[in-house]
């Protein structure tokens, strides 16, 4: 699992620790306006949420950009497999982002026991 800390959130504890932080403060704000909008009964929740998990997923994103720009490049007079692609990508950014938020809470919890 330190592996998959480091590539996610730093090589070093204190690395991994600041920007878990700064991650876990952004959830913190992003979370008070899902709330207000569900006060609210905005449709825009989802929106919010979604970019929320995109955010904590964006080591996913830019891993896989490389494989997506192949592809487009590839089928690039094919519209159907455009679109496919990049919700393909998308999608793959949104379930990085689930289980990126899930082992950033247990890391920063292991974090902060060690210390």
């Amino acid at each position: 699992m330190e592996k998959i800390y480091s590539w996610l959130f730093g090589e070093t504890k204190w690395q991994q620790e600041k920007k878990l932080k700064k991650l876990l403060c952004l959830t913190a704000v992003f979370g008070v306006l899902i709330l207000i909008e569900l006060l609210i009964r905005s449709a825009e929740v989802y929106l919010t949420a979604g970019l929320l998990i995109m955010i904590w997923g964006w080591s996913f994103v830019s891993a896989a950009a490389r494989t997506v720009c192949r592809v487009i490049v590839f089928f690039n007079s094919d519209i159907a497999i455009l679109i496919l692609t990049v919700i393909t990508w998308m999608l793959f950014g949104i379930f990085g982002g689930i289980l990126s938020l899930i082992l950033g809470v247990i890391r920063y919890i292991q974090l902060r026991k060690e210390r």
